[in-house]
C-alpha cells in the first residue's frame, strides 16, 4: 500500500513544473562540480610518469603535483611519459603566469583573481565543495533531528524535557555565531568541527519540527489504538509514522541543504569556513578585501543564487505535491 502511494506521489512530483526546473538546474550545477577535473585543472586526467600511472591524480594523489602549474608538470615529463589533459589547463589553487585581476580571455574564461588564480577553475571546484558540504551536513542534520525529535515526541516526560532544553540551547545560537565560538576555542580549526556545529544547529530545527509532528500523530485514533494493543510509542514513531512524516522531513532536508550552503558561504566569507586554500564560493566573495570587483564576485553570487533557488523550487514542489 505504502509502495503504491509512494510511486503515485513520485509520479506527481516528477510531473511538477517547479520540480523539473529545480532538478534540471541542480543537475547541471552538479555535473560541472563532479567533472571539474575534466573541465579545468592544472593536473592531467591521466598521466604516466616515471614508470607509474595515475588516474585523476588531483583526487587520488593530491600531494604528487601539489602547487604545480600545468606548464611545470609538462616540463617534468620525460620522453617515455604521457598525459591526458582536461579541456582547460588551469587549476583552482596554483597561481597562473598571468597578472592578478586580469580580464576574461580565451586562456582564462572569467579572468584571474587577486592572487593570479583562474576564476573559472575556482568557481567549478568551489561548487563541488559547497554542494558536497551542503548534502553531507544536510543529511546529518536530518538524521540528528529525526532521531532526537522522534524520541522526544514518542517517550515524552523526562526525555522530552531534556531533549527540548537541549534543542533550545543549541538553536538559540545562529550557526555563524556557534562556529565562531568553536573556532575561538580550537587550537587548530578543522573541517570536522565545522560540520558538527552546523549539523547540530540545523538538526535542532528539524528536531523541533519532528517532535511536533510525532506528538500530533500519536494523538490520532489509529495511534492510540496501536498503543492500546501493546505497541510502544517508539515503534509507532520510527516504524509506522516515518513514512507519513517523510514529505515534511524531505522538505526540511532540502531546505537544510540550502541553509548549509548559505551558512558555509557566509563563514568562508568571514574566513571561518573550510581551510582558506580550498576554493569555495564564500572564499571567492571574500576577495573583495583584496580589491576584487564584479567580474570575480558575480560568478559565485550567480552560482549561489541558482543553487539555492533550485533547492527551494524542489522543496516547494514537494510541499504542493504532498500537500504538506
Amino acid at each position: 500500500m505504502i509502495d503504491r502511494e509512494l510511486r503515485e506521489f513520485l509520479g506527481r512530483l516528477l510531473g511538477n513544473r517547479r520540480a523539473q526546473i529545480g532538478a534540471i538546474a541542480l543537475s547541471v550545477i552538479a555535473f560541472f562540480s563532479i567533472f571539474a577535473e575534466w573541465i579545468a585543472s592544472d593536473v592531467p586526467i591521466y598521466v604516466r610518469y616515471q614508470g607509474s600511472s595515475y588516474v585523476l591524480p588531483a583526487i587520488t594523489r593530491p600531494d604528487r603535483f601539489r602547487d604545480m602549474r600545468a606548464d611545470q608538470i609538462k616540463a617534468t615529463l620525460g620522453p617515455d611519459d604521457a598525459a591526458l589533459w582536461p579541456l582547460l589547463r588551469v587549476g583552482p589553487e596554483a597561481p597562473t603566469t598571468d597578472p592578478p585581476l586580469r580580464a576574461a580571455s580565451l586562456s582564462h574564461l572569467l579572468g584571474t583573481d587577486a592572487f593570479g588564480r583562474d576564476v573559472f577553475a575556482r568557481l567549478l571546484h568551489g561548487t563541488r565543495v559547497s554542494l558536497a558540504l551542503g548534502a553531507t551536513v544536510g543529511a546529518l542534520s536530518l538524521l540528528i533531528g529525526f532521531a532526537l525529535g522522534g524520541v522526544a515526541g514518542a517517550l515524552g516526560g523526562v526525555w522530552d524535557s531534556l531533549i527540548e532544553r537541549l534543542v533550545e540551547i543549541v538553536g538559540v545560537f545562529p550557526a555563524v555565531v556557534a562556529v565562531a565560538l568553536v573556532r575561538a576555542l580550537e587550537r587548530r580549526p578543522s573541517l570536522l568541527s565545522l560540520i558538527v556545529v552546523i549539523a547540530a544547529v540545523n538538526g535542532a530545527n528539524i528536531a523541533r519540527l519532528t517532535r511536533v509532528l510525532v506528538l500530533r500523530s500519536l494523538a490520532e485514533e489509529w495511534a492510540v489504538a496501536a498503543q492500546a494493543t501493546g505497541a510502544s510509542p517508539l515503534r509507532i514513531a520510527f516504524r509506522h509514522l516515518a513514512p507519513h512524516l517523510a514529505p515534511a522531513l524531505a522538505i526540511a532536508g532540502v531546505l537544510a541543504v540550502g541553509s548549509v550552503i548559505l551558512t558555509e558561504t557566509s563563514l568562508s566569507f568571514l574566513d571561518l569556513g573550510v581551510p582558506s586554500k580550498i576554493a569555495t564560493w564564500g572564499e571567492m566573495l571574500g576577495e573583495i578585501r583584496w580589491g576584487a570587483g564584479a567580474p570575480i564576485l558575480l560568478p559565485p553570487i550567480i552560482a549561489l543564487a541558482l543553487t539555492v533557488g533550485a533547492l527551494y523550487l524542489i522543496a516547494d514542489a514537494i510541499r504542493k505535491t504532498f500537500e504538506v
